[in-house]
């Protein structure tokens, strides 16, 4: 899907922005082909309209804006649009609604075409403006196409949409004092121009006085024509002339009929007038020196005080008390299950099945040199290695301790144990604050991190949780994906869950896909475009399970030539639903929650239309229909250990729940009726 970047200047513009928005959603929600960003620039306003930018903006993530430390003018604004710009169609308008929201269609539609580069927008007429106002511009248009080579349109606005390559040759154009309408023209792509008539402000006043038009009109003579100072050697050798003539007038009169020369009053007028044009002309050739001047200090065209991005580095920053509370809290957890003579304080088949195979992997490399082995000779009698890939074969963590062969593996599992349950807590927390409060996020953050299956099983059976940390990263690209259209942060996540633990892809898969549906807008999307958009922003993660297929193919063929027959199930034992708890709460092997959960799932289900009822209600069917566990189970048997993927999504709820309290939008009559389904 493309997306269309809206460049939308403001200054002191706190009546017209909400009413530029509200008239903005229709448009953008039928343009159902496109995506939007609404790239709002304060250039240096007085009022409200950087408040009302920070409100959009957390109200609705397609609005971004940049904020001036002054009034740089519109020409700066337009210009640090097109540098911040992330769309391949980028368009410029007025926030005043003066320029059409209803032609962005049709100029989409003609640049999808291919025939044009650029698509903009003339008036015809200039209803309800000022009779001088309009003598002046027309006569501006008509000046300036006598006396430069590029040609504008008459009632040209800044108005255009364009495609990604013209707003690159435009930013290339990096000169302090900008005329776009020339530039646009300069850069020489293909235009098409379709006309309406005059539209009046929504809201507000205009920001443009006579004097301003003036001075912008001289920015585009000077900036575009050097006319002005051919005109000023025209008019000194026709004054020089004129003055040769009137000296030969004089010596032949004098000459002829001895007459001495008079008029004193002509001749002051004559030297005024001289000296007038001379100022003229030193005048002129000071405008484009001055201009000269500003372009060799070659100060930056705009500086920016504020932008939306500055709340999202906040948001990838990760407070230092917080730091060291997950690091205490994975210590203190580790320290708390050493027991003596045992690993963490496991009492299971852990050391002699995880370490010890991950041991024999390195080993095998070391003597074999070879990475992609097919037999292991002394696992079980000779077998296919890849009956044992579950034990990670492949596994990111464990390969990094073939290189230090002086560690034993045991240790090393100490060691990564650690790391992986505070990188769990650390990457959940940035990917809950990028959708909820600090507080909020770091309350669901350590409800992960102290999950009984979390904690036990990063000391015991190890394959369970090991995997969390790329989970949580494929949520993070998810993220990034819908937002910038960039996927190398989900394919990472996708391989590393696949290589550390192949056993809990498909319900790793299940709950990214779960995260990507909730964030697509309902409201105006068929069935088939919920789909595309799934598929668009999942690609990443099937490119990501194409790169695994060195390992993926000889795993499906080991597991499927040697598969047991699992547990015998009727149908109607696996569409029956099933109430037990278990699955949910304190379990190592399930979610490991405590009841708080299973409450927070009934509000969110109880509640309003949204994304978080959304989450619950699939999430309840997961969880209640045994055919879903033995499907994610891979027909084995529906057992809830293969719930624990879905353990990040809980989390967010809960998040999302604290965060909706601390703004005050429950009402406490609302909570306690959605308490009593929970009772």
């Amino acid at each position: 899907m493309k997306r269309i970047s809206v460049i939308v200047p403001c200054l002191n513009e706190q009546e017209v922005i909400p009413v530029y928005y509200q008239t903005m959603v229709p448009v953008m929600e039928k343009m159902k082909d496109a995506e939007f960003e609404l790239l709002f620039i304060d250039d240096g306003s007085d009022d409200r309209t950087l408040h009302i930018l920070r409100e959009l903006n957390k109200k609705d993530k397609r609005c971004r804006y940049l904020s001036f430390t002054r009034n740089f003018g519109k020409e700066a604004a337009i210009y640090a649009g097109l540098e911040h710009a992330k769309g391949d169609y980028i368009a410029v308008m007025d926030v005043d609604l003066q320029d059409p929201p209803r032609l962005l269609p049709l100029m989409y539609e003609e640049l999808q075409k291919g025939e044009y580069d650029c698509v903009a927008a003339r008036r015809v007429d200039r209803t309800g403006e000022k009779k001088i106002r309009s003598f002046l511009s027309g006569m501006f248009y008509k000046v300036i196409n006598r006396i430069s080579r590029v040609q504008l349109v008459e009632g040209a606005r800044d108005f255009r949409m364009m495609r990604r390559e013209m707003a690159r040759a435009v930013l290339k154009m990096k000169e302090y004092n900008r005329f776009s309408k020339g530039m646009f023209d300069w850069v020489g792509f293909r235009t098409k121009w379709l006309e309406y008539h005059n539209v009046e402000r929504a809201a507000g006043e205009t920001k443009w006085s006579v004097r301003k038009l003036l001075r912008y009109s001289l920015d585009g003579i000077l900036g575009f024509s050097t006319f002005p100072l051919s005109l000023s050697s025209v008019g000194g050798i026709f004054f020089c002339g004129e003055a040769f003539l009137t000296i030969c007038f004089l010596v032949i009169r004098y000459l002829i009929w001895h007459d001495p020369v008079q008029g004193w009053t002509t001749l002051m007028c004559a030297i005024f007038f001289i000296g007038g044009i001379q100022l003229l002309c030193v005048g002129i050739l000071g405008q484009y020196l001055a201009r000269a001047y500003m372009e060799v200090k070659n100060r930056p065209i705009y500086l920016l005080k504020e932008k939306n991005e500055d709340e999202e580095a906040k948001r990838s920053n990760i407070p230092g008390r917080y730091l060291l509370s997950f690091a205490a809290v994975a210590l203190i957890l580790f320290l708390l299950q050493v027991c003596r003579d045992t690993i963490a304080g496991s009492r299971i088949d852990w050391i002699s099945q995880h370490t010890a195979i991950a041991d024999y992997f390195r080993r095998r490399f070391y003597s074999t040199h070879n990475l992609f082995p097919q037999f292991a000779a002394e696992l079980g009698g000779g077998q296919n290695i890849y009956y044992f890939a579950y034990y990670g074969l492949y596994h990111p963590l464990y390969l990094l301790s073939w290189l230090f062969p002086f560690l034993s593996m045991e240790t090393w599992f100490q060691i990564i144990g650690i790391l992986t349950h505070m990188a769990d807590s650390l990457l959940c927390f940035l990917w809950l604050r990028r959708h909820t409060e600090e507080k909020a996020s770091f309350i669901g953050a350590l409800m992960l991190m102290l999950s009984t299956a979390v904690v036990y099983h990063t000391s015991a059976q190890v394959m369970f949780v090991q995997y969390m940390p790329f989970l949580l990263l494929m949520l993070i690209g998810t993220d990034i994906r819908r937002e910038t259209g960039k996927g190398a942060v989900l394919t990472t996540g996708t391989v590393g869950l696949i290589l550390s633990s192949y056993y809990f892809v498909p319900a790793g898969v299940v709950s990214t896909g779960l995260w990507i549906l909730a964030n697509i807008p309902i409201k105006g999307n068929t069935f088939r475009s919920w789909m595309q958009e799934l598929i668009r922003q999942g690609l990443p993660v099937l490119y990501g399970g194409l790169l695994c297929m060195f390992y993926l193919a000889p795993v499906a063929g080991a597991l499927f030539s040697g598969r047991s027959k699992g547990e015998g199930r009727s149908w109607k034992q696996l569409l029956l639903p099933d109430f037990s708890t278990e699955k949910v709460l304190y379990s190592p092997y399930g979610l490991g929650l405590t009841a708080m959960a299973v409450i927070l799932l009934c509000i969110w289900i109880g509640w309003k239309s949204c994304k978080e009822r959304m989450l619950a209600v699939c999430l309840a069917v997961v969880f209640v229909l045994p055919v879903c566990s033995w499907t994610l189970n891979g027909g084995l048997y529906a057992r809830s250990k293969v719930f624990l993927p879905f353990l990040p999504i809980v989390c967010y709820l809960c998040a999302a729940f604290l965060k909706n309290r601390e703004k005050e939008k429950y009402r406490e009559r609302k909570l306690s009726s959605d308490m009593r389904p929970a009772a």
